[in-house]
């Protein structure tokens, strides 16, 4: 710590023995047993009541030894007014965990949750090291720059929700949604009242399978609140008794039969096509389920999308949900066209904007539509399936969803499923359910002469970790056209070369060496010449294999036409996710999706279950076809020698107009950096810090706006929380 910095502080407290169990904690009393406690129940609470902190800024560091690797670890304060602060961190088994923190005056008690886990576990350390505030504020600054390098911190206060956000791994309350949505809506509205209008809109409200009058007439409020006032509205409902539902609907929205227009009589598609173009004169139309509320400024923003993007057929927006009360919550946040996605579950909706044009083209099972909803389906999958770029996406919450239909689809799973097969089959494949309602698997069928998939490990006596890897592999991968390349990068423990001659035994694996200094990039891309299969698997030495199908999945998309890097669903040994995905602009250059995540949470919007397209994925696990590796040159070993070398070139695969994709169903646990260790030495930061600068120079991380993702969800973590 600089002299400068030291010379602000004016005192450490060390409170680690000052902790006491308040709940939830046994103390082990065995002297030979490796931790001090013990968390039987929970909440686990350790206290701190006897202190000499006053208020004011802290440097907060704790080190905690335990049996779990991370640790979800909660520090609140109370105050004497009877509100508290509760603040959030991860603490990683034996690291040192520091944040800055704030005592405001008036706080009372000060208790510790180490874990929502029953773990075993020491404190090692804690303790509270006294900073001014102007200390305090380059602390945070230096910290949130690293992350958001462009951004510029307004206030004191801005800058500390912002690195109080940065900490906070939950899930947002709905105090902080109604939070969210006041600051960003107003603005969308008051650019709503400035939009010239010129096309007209005619939403249709498909009520065949829910004549709900209160329902429609919700909707239909909505609608007559648009800003922009070119619209139509057709209700397709079967009601018993028309006079009556006009009565009550044209009363309740004070619209005129100009304006509304029922459809009571049923019909089949073709004829419900026709009168949907002769009612309307319409430009564009776009698609409700009764009680489905529509923002004010909804309109306009379809409106002003479709002058920005004539060419765009379709297009779709964010939504959330809405109860009884008028309360929202639930916000899905969508990412840009994401075709595999669409494939595994309809992530866009019941509620999309269109061209009349596309009601020309009724689509290939017409006898399965029951609904709008159906044909508008197929169309989806169509565009997926073909890999159009058809859909459109308006990133604002432009409609509200009613409870009871919080998924994002009012056709039944079996209709979807129905109509999905129906369009795979023209493909050779097809979808199974899953036993998640709304998510699909498609069967991409295994090429007819099963190709040679050529396996890179690098490693340097890495022995235990290494003969896991490789016993995994051998004794427990389906799919058996494989080579193992192990490349051994400058070995010297007698064991570990004894094993190279052993494992070489078997004639699916060869020893290769590669005697220079670590440089992961340059590793792999020598490996490559030397081999032998037409795909490329990139494996890291500390992976475990944990499905037989997993070599099979990956290769089931690599082989596909369009599909550049697949990778797979990884796993920390603890059985929380490590890899879900990467997402470019995460934390200024990079990040994993989902990390940390419990092992069965279907994560944010179900996408931990969903086969679908990112940017990137990590080379821990990496299948490609070898010609995509040759054709970008391999990874970049002058800039990037170890870290985002996967990054770098899934983005060069993806700019030549390939998809990356990341499946769920290829699944292995992955001890993270038990190979070549962390970046803890003075020479690892700043290699690091140079590929982190190569990457911001050439992708432009620091605003890169992944359309895999959605702006508006936080850059500063890697659990799709809301950005603020």
């Amino acid at each position: 710590m600089k002299k400068s910095l030291l010379r602000r502080i004016n005192y450490h407290y060390n409170a680690t023995n000052a902790l006491t169990p308040a709940s939830g904690i046994s103390h082990y009393t065995k002297s030979d047993n490796a931790f001090d406690w013990s968390i039987s129940s929970l909440p686990a609470i350790l206290k701190l009541e006897k202190h000499p902190l006053l208020a004011g800024w802290y440097m907060i560091e704790i080190i905690i030894a335990a049996s779990e690797q991370y640790l979800d670890c909660k520090l609140k304060v109370d105050y004497d007014d009877g509100s508290f602060r509760t603040h959030t961190f991860m603490v990683i088994n034996q690291h040192i965990m520091k944040r800055v923190l704030l005592l405001k005056r008036g706080f009372k008690h000060i208790t510790l949750i180490p874990s929502e886990k029953a773990v075993s576990f020491s404190m090692r350390k804690m303790s509270f090291v006294k900073l001014t505030t102007g200390a305090a504020y380059k602390f945070m600054h230096k910290k949130l720059l690293t992350y958001k390098p462009n951004h510029d911190f307004k206030t004191s206060l801005h800058l500390w929700r912002h690195y109080e956000l940065l900490y906070n791994r939950q899930h947002k309350s709905e105090t902080d949604y109604q939070d969210w949505i006041n600051r960003r809506e107003f603005n969308q509205l008051k650019r709503a009242l400035h939009l010239t209008q010129t096309d007209s809109f005619c939403f249709v409200i498909d009520a065949t399978h829910s004549a709900d009058l209160d329902a429609i007439s919700q909707s239909l409020d909505s609608i007559r609140c648009q800003t922009y006032t070119l619209w139509q509205a057709i209700v397709i409902a079967p009601f018993r008794d028309i006079e009556l539902a006009e009565s009550v609907l044209m009363t309740s929205v004070h619209a005129s039969s100009e304006n509304v227009t029922i459809i009571s009589k049923p019909l089949h598609i073709n004829s419900l096509f026709e009168t949907l173009l002769n009612t309307s004169h319409a430009k564009y139309f776009i698609t409700a389920e009764p009680g489905t509320i529509f923002s004010p400024h909804a309109l306009s923003a379809f409106a002003r999308y479709q002058n920005e993007h004539p060419d765009n057929t379709i297009s779709y927006s964010d939504h959330d949900a809405i109860n009884g009360q008028g309360e929202r919550y639930s916000p899905f946040l969508k990412p840009d066209w994401n075709p595999d996605l669409m494939l595994s579950t309809n992530y866009i909706g019941s509620t999309i904007a269109f061209n009349r044009q596309l009601l020309t083209h009724k689509g290939n099972n017409i006898q399965l539509f029951t609904s709008l909803f159906a044909w508008v389906y197929e169309v989806l999958i169509k565009a997926a399936i073909k890999n159009l770029t058809l859909p459109g996406h308006i990133q604002e919450i432009l409609y509200h969803s009613p409870s009871h239909s919080i998924t994002v689809s009012p056709l039944k799973s079996q209709n979807q499923l129905k109509i999905l097969n129906q369009s795979l089959a023209f493909h050779g494949t097809k979808a199974t359910k899953t036993s998640n309602d709304g998510v699909f698997k498609i069967e991409w069928p295994l090429p007819n002469n099963l190709p040679l998939i050529s396996i890179i490990i690098p490693t340097k006596d890495n022995l235990p970790t290494l003969m896991r890897a490789i016993e995994s592999i051998i004794s427990y991968t389906a799919y058996t056209n494989y080579e193992i390349l192990i490349v051994n990068n400058q070995s010297q423990a007698p064991q570990t070369l004894n094993y190279y001659k052993s494992i070489e035994l078997d004639h699916r694996v060869s020893v290769l060496s590669y005697d220079k200094p670590f440089n992961y990039s340059a590793i792999n891309n020598y490996a490559v010449q030397h081999t032998k299969g037409s795909f490329i698997l990139l494996l890291n030495d500390d992976v475990e294999v944990i499905n037989k199908q997993w070599l099979g999945e990956l290769l089931r998309h690599a082989h596909r036409e369009d599909i550049g890097c697949v990778g797979a669903k990884l796993f920390y040994p603890d059985g929380r996710i490590q890899h879900g995905g990467v997402i470019v602009g995460l934390s200024g250059c990079a990040g994993h999706s989902h990390k940390f995540y419990p092992s069965d949470d279907p994560g944010y919007m179900q996408r931990l279950l969903c086969t679908q397209n990112y940017s990137a994925v990590t080379a821990a696990c990496l299948l490609v076809k070898k010609e995509h590796y040759l054709e970008v040159g391999g990874l970049n070993e002058k800039h990037l020698s170890v870290a985002f070398n996967d990054v770098d070139f899934c983005l060069k695969v993806q700019a030549l107009g390939y998809r990356n994709i990341w499946t769920p169903w290829a699944k292995l646990y992955h001890y993270e950096s038990l190979s070549r260790g962390q970046d803890n030495t003075k020479k690892k930061r700043k290699r690091l810090t140079s590929e982190i600068q190569f990457m911001k120079q050439t992708w432009n991380t620091t605003a890169y706006e992944d359309p895999h993702y959605n702006k508006r969800l936080t850059t500063l973590r890697e659990d799709f929380g809301l950005g603020f």
